[in-house]
Order: C-alpha cells, then structure tokens, then sequence
C-alpha cells in the first residue's frame, strides 16, 4: 500500500495553532455582569432576548442598582415603576433613575394600618408587620392603585418584581389581574425545598392565574405567562 507524501508542518504554522487555542481558552469573552442578589437578572436575560424597550414594576425596590432586579433593565432602555415604603430608599431612586416613576408606598391587599419593622437604615430586611411596637405606621395602598396613579396606567406590564420580606402574597393578591396582566413575575419564597415551593401561596396563586414557574434563583420564583 503506497503512502503519499505529506509535508511536515511549517514551525509558523504551530506557532500561530497554538496562539489561536491560546485565545480560545483564555481570552473568550464569556463574564455576564449582574446587578440582582442571586442573578434574577441574568435569567430575565434570557426570557426577553433582545426586547430594547418594555414596562417594569419594581414592588420592594430598595436600592436603584445594588441587588436590582430591574436595573439593566433601565439601562438598556426600559422604563417603569419602583415602590418601596421607605421614603429615604426611593429619594435615591429620584437620584440614580429619574426616568423611572418612583413611589414611596406600602403594598398590601389589606386596608387595616400596618408598620414598617427595620433593623436600622437601609437594612435589606425591611418589612411590613401588624405589630404596632414594630415601628412607623403606614397605610398599605394595593399594587393596582399605584399603577392607576402612575404614567403607565393600563400600559402592558412585562416585568413584575416583587421582593417584600414575606408579604409577597398579600402584594400579588393586591393586583387586578384582569386589567394588569404582567409577562414576567418575579416573588420570593423562603424555602430551600421544591415540595415547599409547590404547595406555597405564592405558586399556587400564580399558576391559578396561568403562569409557569420557569425559574428558582435561592429565593426568588421566576414566573413565565402560559399564553
């Protein structure tokens, strides 16, 4: 069996293999930054694609960049809603993101006075207590009321995040769902086991309303529309 000749390979030719895998291995560009606290915002990403324009309601918002849920979304151009009950949180809101609709409000489906339990200022943990020695009162206004009082009245919502430290049920319940329809649902649920996550209000409310839990990031519930 003849064998045909083949001529070596040049010492160039090695050289410039190498520095190509060289690259390849190195110098790939591959970092996602994220803003968000368990990375929420890569897997919004994914779910709108390259969508440059859309509708956020940020329920909970604490800081405009630092573990925001909605903060590369304002930067590629999107626009919205951020809430949160404490006032000196949304004046930095009214610093950082003065093309957002910035509120200072307690969200809540129910009517009676509620109170605001902090550790100190800015603390992560706010929340809304029915305890009277917690803290400030507050009077908890419902999710479609802030909407209604805001530039995006019966604007289709793409995003809705909710992180309110184990009041997210009561902030979901207090959407009309019927007029305020949001694409992507964000809500936290403190629970490290899926058969926990299933039978929570939280899932069970959502799909009700036909939404597909499509993502679990530690604590947040990443929800998805059906249709």
């Amino acid at each position: 069996m003849h064998r045909y000749w083949q001529p070596k390979k040049s010492i160039e030719c090695t050289v410039l293999q190498f520095l190509k895998q060289y690259r390849k291995a190195y110098l790939t560009k591959f970092a996602r930054i994220f803003y968000s606290q368990f990375g929420e915002d890569v897997v919004l990403r994914s779910l709108i694609g390259k969508q440059k324009r859309g509708v956020y309601v940020d329920v909970g918002c604490f800081h405009p960049k630092r573990f925001s849920n909605t903060y590369f979304l304002y930067r590629r151009g999107w626009r919205g809603i951020n809430i949160d009950m404490e006032e000196h949180k949304i004046a930095l809101f009214n610093i950082a993101r003065r093309g957002d609709h910035n509120v200072t409000a307690a969200v809540s489906d129910v009517s009676q006075p509620l109170y605001i339990s902090t550790k100190r200022a800015h603390a992560l943990e706010s929340a809304l207590s029915i305890d009277a020695v917690a803290g400030a009162e507050v009077i908890p206004r419902t999710l479609t009321s802030i909407i209604d009082e805001s530039p995006y009245r019966n604007a289709s919502i793409d995003v809705l995040s909710v992180d309110a430290e184990g009041h997210d049920i009561n902030v979901l319940r207090s959407l009309d769902y019927s007029r305020y329809r949001p694409r992507i649902v964000i809500a936290e649920v403190l629970t490290k086991r899926i058969e926990e996550v299933l039978t929570s209000d939280v899932h069970v409310w959502l799909s009700q309303r036909g939404y597909l839990l499509r993502s679990w990031t530690i604590c947040s519930l990443i929800y998805v529309l059906e249709d």
